[in-house]
């Protein structure tokens, strides 16, 4: 997948599938945290094939997915022999910090493994997987391969997404549309709270400060925190509110970003939370007012 930034001594797995089936199947794409569909990315016809534009950016239809970000691809068929989930993940104790094969199945986009969280069959049509981190931003081709030893066949099916520098999606108690966004107050780290929050709270030392809250996210591994900016309720917090962005290293694909809370917030009761991204002049939200998660603030 990528993304080794030290530099340092690599072994690569090699998967070698021999596909006995393609699969004219369409896959979908969708984001891992909160379900938004991602917008259809298909090659002009010919002569030349190429992708087409990045779609411009529409609240709740994200033109792609990004490096690292938890994804789910989807199918009208099955998408494994049985439902299986992955048993141990993590990045500072697993290489690779997810399985890439998870029982017959494999996920590629340009042809760097995809980490594996569940692959289903039955009810739940749908691959759970972390994009490669080390993708460059573009069109990205996936192909995704069930092999079913029962019944002795190998399938390939293929799809396109495009690959963006960043797309955040909040994590939510719905794993959807609405709910309560899935946060902490981190103020003193060895306290950690959940909502309702007060906009200020006791630090590890005891003093009264801004409270920070920790906001669980995927689809921004790369980002600065001046490309973060967080709006709850209808109050855009100021440039430097937010502190931290970064992975989550005991649950690859899932991000966290630290933000302080204003004064002014006081009282704004249940109100919904929405996370911009912006780089190179292009912004991009998570799930918009209507559809976005909510946190209580007293």
């Amino acid at each position: 997948g990528g993304g080794n930034t030290d530099s340092s001594n690599e072994i690569f797995y090699l998967l070698s599938p021999i596909a006995t089936a393609q699969s004219a199947e369409t896959l979908s794409f969708n984001t891992g945290a909160s379900n938004m569909a991602v917008a259809t990315a298909t090659p002009l016809p010919s002569p030349a094939p190429s992708p087409t534009p990045t779609p411009s950016p529409a609240p709740g239809v994200p033109a792609g997915l990004a490096p690292g970000q938890l994804s789910i691809v989807r199918a009208p068929v099955n998408l494994a022999p049985s439902s299986t989930s992955a048993g141990a993940f993590s990045e500072t104790t697993r290489s690779p910090a997810l399985p890439i094969e998870l029982n017959g199945v494999s996920v590629a986009v340009n042809g760097a493994a995809a980490g594996l969280y569940f692959a289903g069959t039955g009810t739940a049509l749908q691959i759970n997987y972390v994009m490669p981190i080390g993708l460059s931003t573009g069109l990205g081709n996936v192909v995704v391969n069930v092999l079913n030893s029962g019944s002795n066949s190998d399938t390939i099916l293929h799809g396109q997404v495009q690959v963006v520098s960043g797309q955040p999606d909040i994590f939510s108690s719905t794993m959807d549309a609405g709910g309560t966004a899935i946060a902490f107050n981190v103020t003193n780290p060895g306290a950690r709270s959940p909502q309702p929050f007060n906009v200020t709270s006791p630090d590890a030392g005891g003093t009264t400060v801004p409270t920070v809250i920790e906001l669980s996210v995927t689809g921004v591994r790369s980002a600065l925190t001046t490309e973060i900016s967080i709006t709850i309720g209808t109050t855009t917090l100021a440039a430097d509110a937010v502190t931290f962005v970064g992975p989550n290293p005991e649950m690859p694909g899932l991000d966290l970003i630290n933000f302080k809370l204003p004064d002014t917030l006081a009282g704004a009761g249940d109100v919904p939370i929405v996370v911009t991204f912006t780089r190179g002049g292009v912004a991009v939200t998570s799930r918009p007012v209507a559809t976005a998660p909510h946190i209580v603030i007293n």
